[in-house]
């Protein structure tokens, strides 16, 4: 009997690798922030903030129009306040891992409109410092479900641009940071949104009571752009 079993889940695995397209691939993100508002002879510096993601995923299409695959993908921003005294500055790292499936909806020439919903679990790591003092963030998992539009263009038959339009995910995200200082202390925080889902350093800066005027500064780029190839 188990002869059987074994014997037939090969022939399925087979029949699944000579029907699935192997494709590897990943988007790259960017965001910067900055600027300033002047009232009369009055000028203040809004945050400048840079941040890049990179995430990077293998999968298979299992025909023309449906694929699955796994990712992985990490973001490092950075941003500063000089209107502070002293100078404020900050660092916010975010890591994740996450499987995913793509359906094709519709297509046009070389080009293609996509849906793409995925699941994962990531964490972040801050750190804020005003003069010699540095404040460090508690350690921070993140469990999300999302779904948002991929747009394609096949260049060739094995190679395809695309870009993930993170601007209109639809979203949920459970975050959950424990304190450092007692591990029977932590906080749990839900959202549920359509667009850009993530974090903004201006609720880290805030926390720590820092008196600073200044917009918002978010830390997802809105469109990645990446490349696949399918062998």
């Amino acid at each position: 009997m188990r002869k059987i079993v074994i014997t037939c889940v090969m022939v399925a695995m087979t029949a699944f690798c000579a029907n699935a397209q192997v494709f590897i691939g990943g988007g790259l993100g960017l965001n910067v922030n900055g600027g300033s508002y002047t009232d009369g002879s009055t000028t203040t510096s809004y945050p400048t903030a840079f941040t890049i993601e990179f995430a990077p995923k293998v999968g298979f299409y299992l025909n023309d129009a449906f694929a699955i695959g796994a990712g992985f993908g990490i973001a490092n921003g950075s941003f500063k306040i000089i209107d502070a005294d002293p100078e404020i500055s900050g660092s916010l790292t975010e890591w994740s891992f996450r499987g995913f499936a793509r359906m094709r909806l519709a297509e046009t020439g070389d080009l293609g409109l996509h849906v793409e919903g995925s699941v994962g679990i990531g964490g972040e790591n801050w750190k804020i410092t005003q003069g010699s003092t540095t404040n460090t963030g508690d350690p921070t998992t993140t469990i999300f479900l999302g779904v948002l539009p991929v747009i394609t263009y096949e260049v060739t038959r094995g190679l395809s641009l695309e870009a993930t339009c993170d601007f209109l995910q639809l979203g949920f995200v459970s975050r959950t940071t424990k304190n450092s200082d007692d591990s029977n202390q932590k906080r749990t925080n839900y959202s549920f949104d359509l667009g850009v889902n993530s974090d903004n350093y201006w609720t880290y800066v805030d926390q720590y009571g820092y008196s600073v005027s200044a917009d918002l500064v978010s830390s997802a780029p809105l469109i990645k752009i990446g490349l696949i190839l399918k062998f």
